[in-house]
């Protein structure tokens, strides 16, 4: 088995450019890319924010999160996992 890093990266309010010098230079350089997503119809805002700085070849893994406070909605979602 390969072992490897998990970061938690911060894309900040929506600026590609407020992205911290370490979050973007650690999205530069990964070679897989879990995003969260709000709608199955919709691209991830998260990745349209980081996109500029992911790499070509790099595997993006968009996991679907409900955004929303509603305890049934959300209690659906895991149900679904």
């Amino acid at each position: 088995m390969i072992s490897g890093t998990l970061y938690g990266i911060g894309i900040g309010p929506g600026d590609p450019k407020r992205i911290t010098l370490k979050g973007a230079r650690l999205i530069s350089a990964c070679r897989n890319l879990f995003v969260p997503k709000a709608r199955t119809a919709s691209e991830s805002v998260a990745l349209a924010i980081a996109r500029p700085l992911v790499g070509s070849g790099v595997r993006i893994e968009e996991l679907l999160f409900p955004m929303t406070a509603d305890r049934e909605k959300l209690a659906e979602r895991l149900l679904k996992l």
